[in-house]
């Protein structure tokens, strides 16, 4: 009898061992105990119940998150992503198969990467932004972000969008304003139309925030004037070098964001005449009723000067040194300007096109002149019509320009032969009618803002 007791006895031992050593043990090693696994309901042999990539242990004891819920907010994110964070990839790239201006074109590529594997890749395509402007200096964190989230808070940055939604368009869901351009990620999207990861979505160099309401620009047109400067360009100056010096002071120069601004140095050989006023006056004012600014330096702000050498003969391209046009551009047309003024050579001799005389030249962003032409009017007509040139106006747009099929009182501009410059005398205007109109079809192909 008592060794049946005792057997008892030290069965129920044994038994309550076993109870004891189930209950307490961790079969599947997710941190949590058998007995606190059947109190909460998760699996004992599964370390992770819903399967959203965080252990038990880790849900119930760090996180607070839901052990049976792979998504305990209900965001849309499962808890282990927004714990766990996901790397988001932005890439800007040129449209594929697209000719012409890529200004015009991007390609925005969107990646999303969980545990090292791309999960989900999308792309978005428009011309609100100018590639290749410089991309890396305004996308955030060169395009490569980081995220994670709080996987009890539905919207964790509280900026009205859900943390799933971030998610997915790549904004952050721990930042309000994800580029830091002062407006928040809800409003860029739902307001504006701007880019919530980008600072600057137009690529002008003004952030969001400071078109809008500073400068008043458009933050979706990096040329709101269409004159090839950039609204950046025109309100706070280009460094052209990026060295974070302003190289040339676009605001000093008059520059307006609203306004068509067309800047010109002019350079000119010893004995050579140079634009007088009465030239630049005309000039101005054709130009100014047609709403854009023509801006002269020819001296007044330390570009155009009087050059060292003087040739009797410029040619437009010869072996040799200081003999042709591109060598007295290269000394005398800073690079910091090119790309943003017009260059303008006025000689004191003869200029020729190969074995031609010419009174004048056109090379796309700059020209030249000879300072052999009569008087300041002939000079300042010529100009008009070499800077035509520059702004895009050629025999391929309309059969009228530099040819005398058309007489001058049916194709009435400084672009026709027959114009009074061509028999020493003045003209200062572009054809704004039929048989062609010059003024609509300016445009500012060679001056291209910062891009090389």
């Amino acid at each position: 009898m008592r060794r049946a007791i005792i057997m008892t006895a030290a069965v129920g031992v044994v038994i309550a061992c076993l109870v004891t050593f189930y209950l307490f043990i961790d079969f599947d090693r997710d941190g949590l105990s058998n007995l606190k696994e059947l109190l909460t309901g998760t699996g004992v042999f599964n370390p992770d119940t819903d399967g959203d990539e965080l252990w038990d242990g880790q849900e119930v004891n760090t996180y607070g998150t839901n052990p049976l819920a792979a998504d305990s907010d209900g965001d849309g994110l499962e808890d282990g992503i927004e714990v766990n964070g996901s790397w988001h990839l932005l890439e800007i790239k040129q449209k594929d198969g697209v000719s012409g201006d890529p200004s015009l074109y991007w390609t925005l590529e969107h990646g999303v990467w969980i545990d090292g594997e791309l999960e989900r890749q999308e792309s978005w395509q428009g011309n609100s932004w100018r590639w290749p402007y410089d991309y890396e200096n305004i996308l955030v964190d060169n395009g490569i972000l980081f995220f994670t989230s709080d996987p009890l808070s539905a919207d964790t940055d509280k900026d009205g969008l859900s943390d799933s939604l971030e998610y997915e368009i790549g904004t952050n869901p721990v930042s309000q304003d994800t580029d830091n351009d002062g407006f928040q990620d809800a409003a860029e999207l739902d307001i504006y139309k701007t880019l919530p990861f980008f600072f600057d979505t137009d690529g002008d160099l003004l952030s969001d925030r400071e078109e809008k309401e500073q400068y008043l620009t458009d933050p979706l047109d990096w040329d709101c004037d269409k004159d090839h400067l950039s609204d950046g360009i025109e309100v706070k100056g280009c460094d052209a070098n990026g060295d974070g010096i302003i190289d040339v002071d676009f605001p000093e120069l008059g520059a307006n964001p609203f306004v068509r601004d067309i800047f010109v140095e002019i350079d000119w050989m010893p004995g050579a005449r140079t634009l007088g006023s009465y030239a630049k006056g005309k000039l101005i004012e054709v130009f100014a009723s047609h709403g854009m600014t023509l801006h002269f330096d020819q001296g007044e702000f330390g570009g155009g000067s009087e050059t060292e050498e003087s040739v009797d003969r410029l040619y437009d391209n010869r072996v040799g040194p200081m003999n042709d046009f591109f060598d007295f551009k290269e000394k005398y047309f800073s690079p910091l300007r090119r790309g943003v003024f017009f260059w303008c050579l006025i000689t004191s001799g003869a200029t020729y096109v190969e074995r031609t005389e010419v009174s004048g030249f056109n090379y796309g962003d700059g020209f030249t002149l000879s300072g052999k032409l009569a008087t300041d009017a002939i000079l300042g007509s010529a100009f008009m019509h070499e800077i035509g040139h520059g702004l895009g106006l050629d025999s391929s747009l309309f059969d009228g320009i530099d040819s005398k099929k058309y007489p001058f009182d049916v194709y009435t501009s400084v672009m026709n032969y027959n114009a009074p410059l061509f028999t020493e005398g003045e003209f200062f205007d572009y054809s704004e009618g039929a048989p062609f109109n010059d003024w609509a079809h300016l445009n500012f192909k060679y001056i291209n803002g910062r891009l090389k």
